[in-house]
């Protein structure tokens, strides 16, 4: 059987190239070339499959040179606009590879990193008690005839004074295997004395011996770091922690490269469906993404690779499930179980060390390291409610005392997914709305998620509109609080109807003589659709409007579930915690006018930003949160929304706006 013909694929403007067999998706090929490619350079480039690949996202955009170019296919016709195919421009999910080509990906973009949220506001003062990791220093008795214990029970006597706790230390096999190694350091120190205490450290991560270190070690060796780290399904955060203090040192963020391969879970479940390798690609993907960012944040703190030692992991379900390589097909299928909702512990490779040295000695353990461009850092991730509350919304909630609180509280944490908790007389209730994409803005036209350039907020100033951008550079796109905020201004302005329509006056007469109406020279027909332009580059269409209609309209029908299932009424919360790195950025009075939120006096909205991330930093310092988090798990009482007869109709009615025109307000006070 002969071989596949070969093709060439150049990507521009990476320069890079690969080969594929004929036959091969462009989109595929392009894929393989990215995947080659540091993240630095991607993110200066807007190129998304949110879609998976299945041409309904139409993202995918490229410009090919290439002769006798295949035709134009029917999801190209609606994703494209004719300007757009007569330029050379095609989705590459829709092309296959049957010569040698070159294409351009579009939209460059400042090289800049994109500056996704991570702050939040931390809560707790659970420092220093009980960090998933800890380096104890022990003076141990060295060997002699008239002491007759054990190596494992002399170190484990030693322990055990140091601190009672320590008397539940499990050594495991690479731990028990190094012994030997280990007494004769001991027997080396008695022959000078048999007096004489052996200085050594024992490495504990969550009870168990991960690591020995032989010798006195000096003050700079001695600190050691973790990471606690949230894994979105659209973004990816990273946050550098001291172990001896507890102190946040740095923080780095990163697109979530899982979303080549679909927008959602739903979208990711089904590509590990569709692929045999599926679920490992997509495993390798976000691990070596967490490895370059953990690398940043190592190399601007000058900190050696051996001295980062844990990481606590949190995110949803599936999220979780795909970092530790196990097939999620469970998820996607009723009755949605998910294989896992405890914490996962991966163990590092076992660490026998001389005091001063980096490199390990004695022998290797059979332990295959999660992050294995660190094999000394053991990774624990933390326990999730259910297949679609996972362990970002329950280390979210701990953040926020949600378990401690005595008030009525409703915490929302808004993305792809649209997770809602309500704490209510002790008891916690908790639903997950499919929400959509909408808002991490991913199918919106001009859409992305919150980086550098993507304008972030929209309001009126007299007649004029305004906007602002993330870092304050030119705007190159929308994110999600700024649709939001847009979608609110549009609403006052009468641009658009309280059943999201565009108002036929809009774009009738002469719009420059229309006094009533300021914002009707920016009501434009873009290739035969109508749309509004929030600057020159940027617009908004019906589409985009019915998008967040369907995504707001899915959280508010989420919280009546919740509040008809506390038989209280929106009127006896007391507080709203709106959650996520999306939700720093929100506007309380825009997120009112669209009704994603009950009547709620304004003030008593909060906006915490990304609580997973805080409540991982916690969980990763404090064996309280940790406890706190496994018992809040097993404590929350799940509604799944698709069972209740009455959700289908009441996020209907929530697809349309509040019918009510608000006086137009200058909202800038609300982003300073």
């Amino acid at each position: 059987m002969s071989e596949a013909r070969s093709c060439r694929v150049t990507l521009q403007p990476l320069g890079s190239s690969v080969h594929v067999p004929a036959g091969t998706r462009l989109y595929e090929a392009i894929e393989q070339v990215r995947a080659r490619t540091s993240a630095a350079a991607l993110q200066s480039l807007r190129y998304a499959t949110v879609c998976g690949g299945k041409g309904t996202c139409g993202k995918c955009r490229i410009r090919i040179s290439m002769e006798n170019p295949p035709p134009i296919t029917d999801e190209e016709y609606q994703a494209l606009s004719p300007r757009e195919i007569a330029d050379g421009i095609r989705l590459s999910c829709c092309l296959t590879v049957q010569q040698d080509l070159e294409c351009t990906l579009l939209h460059a973009m400042d090289p800049a990193a994109p500056q996704i949220q991570t702050s939040f506001t931390r809560t707790s003062s659970a420092i220093q008690s009980g960090p998933l990791f800890r380096a104890v220093r022990l003076f141990a008795a060295c060997p002699s005839i008239t002491d007759q214990r054990s190596t494992l029970t002399r170190l484990q006597q030693v322990l055990t004074g140091c601190a009672p706790e320590y008397e539940r230390v499990h050594w495991p096999a690479a731990a028990r295997s190094v012994l030997p190694t280990v007494e004769q350091f001991l027997q080396k120190r008695s022959d000078r004395s048999e007096q004489e205490l052996a200085d050594l450290t024992l490495e504990l991560f969550d009870h168990q011996v991960v690591g020995i270190s032989l010798g006195a070690e000096n003050e700079e060796e001695a600190h050691r770091y973790g990471a606690a780290i949230d894994i979105g399904t659209t973004t990816l955060a990273v946050y550098l922690v001291q172990l001896e203090t507890g102190r946040v040192l740095g923080a780095a963020s990163a697109l979530n490269p899982q979303s080549s391969r679909g927008s959602d879970v739903i979208a990711r479940i089904s590509y590990t469906i569709e692929h045999e390798q599926g679920t490992q690609l997509l495993q390798k993907m976000v691990i070596r993404e967490l490895e370059q960012l953990i690398a940043e944040l190592l190399h601007s703190h000058r900190i050696p690779d051996h001295q980062f030692r844990c990481a606590l992991l949190v995110g949803n379900t599936t999220m979780l499930h795909l970092l530790l390589g196990m097939q999620p097909i469970t998820l996607a299928r009723y009755p949605y179980i998910p294989l896992f909702t405890s914490e996962q512990q991966v163990l590092s490779s076992f660490s026998l060390r001389e005091a001063g040295q980096a490199q390990p000695v004695g022998p290797a353990a059979d332990h295959r390291p999660l992050l294995q461009a660190y094999p000394g850092c053991s990774c624990l991730c933390g326990p999730s409610a259910s297949a679609y509350l996972g362990a970002d919304v329950v280390s979210g909630c701990i953040a926020a005392d949600m378990d401690r609180a005595e008030d009525v509280v409703l915490f929302i944490d808004i993305g792809t997914n649209g997770e809602i908790v309500l704490s209510c007389r002790g008891s916690i209730f908790a639903a997950s709305a499919a929400a959509g994409p909408a808002f991490e803005g991913a199918v919106l036209s001009c859409g992305s998620a919150g980086v550098s350039g993507a304008i972030d907020h929209v309001w009126m100033e007299g007649s004029e509109l305004v906007f602002s951008t993330i870092d304050r550079v030119p705007a190159h796109a929308l994110c999600g609080s700024g649709a939001v905020d847009a979608a609110a201004v549009l609403l006052d302005q009468g641009i658009i109807r309280p059943d999201g329509r565009f108002a036929a006056r809009s774009f009738t007469g002469d719009t420059q003589e229309d006094t009533e109406q300021p914002l009707s020279s920016r009501c434009v027909i873009r290739d035969g659709k109508k749309a509004f332009m929030i600057s020159d580059d940027i617009w908004l269409t019906g589409k985009d409007i019915r998008e967040i209609q369907l995504a707001k309209a899915a959280v508010a029908a989420g919280i009546d579930a919740l509040l008809s299932e506390a038989a209280i009424g929106a009127e006896q919360i007391d507080r709203v915690l709106i959650a996520g790195g999306f939700g720093t950025s929100l506007s309380s009075d825009a997120l009112l006018r669209i009704g994603m939120l009950p009547a709620v006096p304004a003030g008593c909205i909060e906006m915490i930003g990304n609580s997973a991330g805080s409540g991982a930093v916690d969980q990763l310092i404090s064996s309280d949160t940790r406890d706190r988090c496994r018992r809040l798990s097993q404590q929350m009482q799940i509604i799944e929304l698709s069972s209740r007869a009455s959700f289908a109709r009441e996020l209907v009615r929530h697809v349309h706006f509040p019918d009510h025109r608000n006086a137009p307000e200058q909202r800038k006070e609300v982003y300073s």
